[in-house]
């Protein structure tokens, strides 16, 4: 089916282990296999779901509604959708794949036109309604196009043998980069970081695995590791990369200074090490909660006590007076 990459055709796959427990291993090693087996495949891998019973993942739910009946085995039913999103057809073990190449090259034909035309503004011409439209449609291809990209990147990750922080975060951007106001587009923004915070907590695991395995000598130190922070400039904020409130502190702080040292311990460390960092900031500060800010080596609270300071017009002063020390 590579064939027909180029016309649109995509492979969703999802891993499900209700079968005799055949698919027990990992997400990544799940991707690395069917890679092995199908090198030129290039699927979209989702995460483990459930296909039948009472904790039905809402995309078969809706496949299900579509074409009735229980999903018999893992690989053998397969579902055709097209270009829309709606459901075209439904294949089980009795079609060949001749049949099924059938369909896809007469879906891919096809042509899908809005019937829902929007009623034309009697002050616009319709050749301006037009084009309007059609500016709409490239736009909404550039972003899908963006979304395909990350979603590649993605699925290169969950079959890296070691993911490091840099790459959870140079994903994690440009996942934030995406913008759309296309509901179809916004689930698969959702879902790409849904994968991600998956393939994060695994990776954030492993390390913390790694990290229990260390001799005694070489633990890590997690008040020499804040302090040093802290001493490294001006503004600094401890925080984590999926936090609002980090979001926000970060945000009124660029406004007086566009250095901010921010530190985002949950790429930067396993689970163990970022519990450590937690708790001596709960030690020294009274919380363990981020973010954690400090200006001139001085803390000054979470992301509440900022907006505080800045809105009594005296967050701007202590970030000079840190800058000029």
């Amino acid at each position: 089916m590579v064939q027909y990459e180029d016309k649109g055709l995509r492979m969703l796959c999802f891993p499900c282990n209700q079968f005799m427990g055949q698919e027990p291993w990992t997400e990544q090693e799940i991707k690395k296999w069917v890679v092995g087996k199908w090198p030129k495949l290039n699927p979209i891998m989702f995460s483990k779901i459930e296909v039948n019973g009472d904790n039905v993942d809402k995309t078969y739910k809706y496949l299900k509604t579509c074409f009735p009946g229980d999903i018999n085995w893992n690989f053998a039913t397969k579902f055709l959708v097209g270009k829309n999103g709606i459901p075209v057809q439904r294949f089980d073990k009795n079609q060949t794949w001749q049949e099924i190449e059938k369909c896809i090259q007469s879906e891919l034909e096809k042509n899908y036109e809005n019937k829902n035309e929007p009623q034309q503004n009697e002050n616009v011409s319709k050749p301006e309604v037009e084009s309007k439209e059609n500016d709409d449609n490239k736009e909404n291809d550039s972003i899908q196009d963006e979304v395909d990209k990350v979603s590649k990147e993605l699925n290169d990750l969950k079959i890296k043998d070691e993911v490091t922080p840099n790459d959870v975060k140079e994903i994690q951007e440009s996942i934030k980069s995406l913008q759309s106001n296309d509901d179809k587009v916004k689930q698969q923004i959702s879902d790409l970081q849904s994968q991600l915070n998956e393939i994060q907590t695994l990776s954030a695991k492993v390390a913390s695995s790694e990290s229990s395995k260390k001799d005694e000598n070489e633990q890590f130190d997690a008040k020499q590791y804040v302090e040093g922070v802290i001493s490294s400039g001006a503004v600094v904020m401890i925080s984590k990369s999926f936090c609002p409130f980090c979001k926000k502190a970060y945000e009124i702080l660029s406004k007086y200074n566009k250095d901010i040292i921010k530190k985002e311990i949950d790429i930067d460390f396993g689970e163990e090490d970022m519990t450590a960092i937690q708790e001596y900031c709960k030690e020294k500060t009274g919380a363990s909660s981020v973010p954690r800010v400090f200006i001139g080596g001085e803390f000054i609270g979470g992301c509440d006590d900022t907006e505080k300071l800045d809105k009594e017009d005296k967050l701007k002063s202590l970030i000079e007076a840190a800058l000029n020390k």
